[in-house]
Order: structure tokens, then C-alpha cells, then sequence
């Protein structure tokens, strides 16, 4: 069982949006890797994409494979943590955003600059408003300028905010706690929390017990609770050592 880290590029333009990708999918295939971590450097995380290649040519089809990522991240088969040090700007704000967890630290800061320039982040609003209210997600967007760390905190875009000495500890610690959750149930999850805001409240709290009833019948659960009230060994105790 291991810890993926994947260096994000200072700027997103196709050749390292591609090498990206690759290196992400990769990861999410190997049955080794339990927790996918994306960090920058201590003075960016990502500076989201690269202007010059927007004013380009191929501008839609870098922002199909950014959208392409920014799925892959909502849906991966992997817990994954945002290991943010420096500026997270634009782009580099949703692909924190999309990630199950967001360790800041004290000095970085988030921005999405888009509007100033006759832009709009259309593709990094989507996943933003999963943590944020849509007040707020506005206003960083009508802004464009650069909030603290404290600030993403207090509004939901970043779950812990530390020392910039601790910021890789502290994702480690984040990403050791995650590997605790059955490999299989991952997607289980995700699927089930996207599907309940489609559903009437009585209807999901029904499907929902199908969903538990399903796997309360699967024989590897059921063995793993067994030895669990028999001999009092948690699932998780091999990764606790």
C-alpha cells in the first residue's frame, strides 16, 4: 500500500496537461496506490492554465482535457488530497477543489483571476460549489483576487490549514487516515452522494438502505465484521501499524 505523489506543472497548457493526465490514471490503475496526493512547489501550486496557449488555436480542446481531469478527480477510484503550498490560482483552484481533501499552507493563497480578463472559470465553478457557498464561490470569482488560506478555510475550499514546514506531513497524515476505507467501497460512495440530490428525500433515505443491504451481503463484508465483534480486529489495523 502506498502514497501517489504527483507534481502539478506551474501552468496548465496541452503537453503538461496530457503528461498530467497520464500520470494520474496511472496512478488511479495501480492496485498498489491507495491515496493519490498533487502538490506543487513552496511558491505555486498551479497556476491554472497557461494564457498563452488560451489565446491559441487549440484553447477549447486544452479546456476539454482540463474539464477531462477535473472529472477524473471527482470520480477517481482513489482518495486524493491537494497538497497546496504557495498560489493556487485559477485552474490550480479546481483541481484543489475536486480533491477529497485540501491541506493549505499558512502563506498560500487562491485566486480565479478569469473575469478580469473577459474569462469566466466555467468548468472549475461546477466542482467549487460542492465546497463552497455560492455567495462566496461568486465573489472569488467577481474579485479575482488572491484570498488567504484562513479565508478558503472559513468558506470550505480547504479542510486544514498549517505551518508551510508541515503542509507534506500534514497531507501524508490526511492521506494515511483515507487508505482506512475499503479500496472497493470508493466508488460506491462517490456514486451515492452524487445520486442523492436527484432523489426526493424519502425516496434516497430508501434507496439508500438498499445500497447497505446490497453490501451487508457481500461475504467479505460480512467476514470483516465478523472478526471485527468476534476478535475485536478493525479492518484498518494493518494500516494503523
Amino acid at each position: 500500500m502506498s502514497i501517489r505523489r504527483i507534481e502539478l506543472p506551474a501552468a496548465i497548457a496541452m503537453e503538461p496537461l496530457e503528461h498530467l493526465l497520464r500520470a494520474f490514471e496511472d496512478a488511479c490503475a495501480d492496485v498498489t496506490v491507495r491515496v493519490v496526493v498533487l502538490h506543487g512547489t513552496e511558491e505555486r501550486f498551479c497556476g491554472g492554465m497557461d494564457l498563452s496557449a488560451m489565446a491559441g488555436e487549440d484553447a477549447a480542446e486544452g479546456l476539454r482535457r482540463f474539464a477531462r481531469l477535473l472529472q477524473g478527480l471527482q470520480k477517481a477510484a482513489k482518495p486524493t488530497v491537494a497538497e497546496v503550498s504557495g498560489a493556487a490560482v485559477g485552474g490550480g483552484v479546481g483541481i484543489a477543489a475536486a480533491c477529497d481533501v485540501v491541506v493549505a499552507a499558512a502563506t498560500s493563497t487562491f485566486s480565479l483571476p478569469e473575469a478580469l480578463f473577459g474569462l469566466a472559470p466555467g468548468a472549475i465553478l461546477p466542482v467549487l460549489l460542492e465546497r463552497m457557498q455560492p455567495q462566496k464561490a461568486r465573489l472569488l470569482a467577481f474579485l479575482g483576487q488572491s484570498q488567504s488560506a484562513e479565508w478558503a478555510r472559513e468558506h470550505g475550499l480547504v479542510d486544514e490549514v498549517v505551518r508551510p514546514k508541515d503542509v507534506e506531513q500534514a497531507a501524508r497524515r490526511w492521506a494515511r487516515d483515507l487508505m482506512r476505507v475499503a479500496p472497493q467501497r470508493i466508488g460506491t460512495l462517490r456514486r451515492w452522494i452524487q445520486e442523492i440530490p436527484t432523489l426526493a428525500p424519502e425516496t434516497a433515505v430508501l434507496r439508500g438502505a438498499e445500497v447497505t443491504a446490497r453490501l451487508v451481503n457481500d461475504p467479505e463484508v460480512r467476514s470483516s465484521v465478523r472478526r471485527f465483534v468476534e476478535e475485536g480486529t478493525a479492518p484498518w489495523t494493518s494500516i494503523d501499524r
